[in-house]
């Protein structure tokens, strides 16, 4: 019974944490603001993440297992040897996950990177970056299994080549020089593993 308290309180803190980015931005939302808009104790807080930095790793390790979460049911409905249901699900959900309406990740993203203490955010970036290519990977291979990605895709390869790709449309979109939709992404994607039949 403590798991689901356990859950649903982290969820709580999550939730808020996001709300608070949306008003007041990654840098400016404090540990304290945290306390306030949850209700949680700062002991609360500290029993789920070491810094805030943490708590937003969290939030797009989230993000990740939510679209996969997404990718796993379109599956289920999709034919043996379908692409298209699949990959777009992938596609929607990360170009709204880094460039899309929802601009918490893309911010989350940014603020960890341009971190001034390198050595505080890395281990954070590192897991996300390695639940990114994992969830990338497991994909590739989901799709070999049902015939709608070739079997000689190197799944890991293509994994890496795909999250560079995404995430330099964050930065593109950053910089104001998106000169992409979600459509196109797609597109271009679907036949970059086409082109591999």
């Amino acid at each position: 019974m403590a798991g689901i308290a356990d859950r649903s309180t982290l969820t709580l803190l999550m939730r808020e944490t996001e709300r608070l980015i949306v008003e007041k931005g990654c840098k400016k939302t404090t540990i304290r603001d945290l306390i306030q808009a949850s209700g949680i104790s700062m002991g609360g807080i500290y029993h789920y993440v070491k810094s805030k930095e943490e708590l937003y790793g969290l939030i797009l390790q989230e993000k990740i297992q939510q679209i996969d979460e997404r990718f796993h049911t379109k599956v289920c409905e999709t034919e043996l040897g379908e692409l298209d249901g699949p990959l777009r699900t992938i596609v929607d959900g990360f170009y709204g996950f880094m460039i899309g309406e929802d601009r918490v990740c893309r911010d989350i993203l940014l603020y960890l990177i341009g971190f001034q203490d390198a050595s505080e955010v890395t281990p954070i970036l590192s897991k996300f970056h390695e639940a990114l290519l994992g969830a990338i990977e497991r994909w590739i291979q989901v799709g070999q299994a049902a015939s709608a990605i070739p079997a000689s895709i190197d799944a890991a390869e293509v994994s890496s080549a795909l999250a560079t790709y995404l995430l330099g449309l964050l930065l593109e979109d950053r910089l104001g020089y998106v000169r992409t939709d979600a459509d196109k992404t797609y597109a271009a994607i679907y036949r970059m593993l086409k082109s591999h039949m």
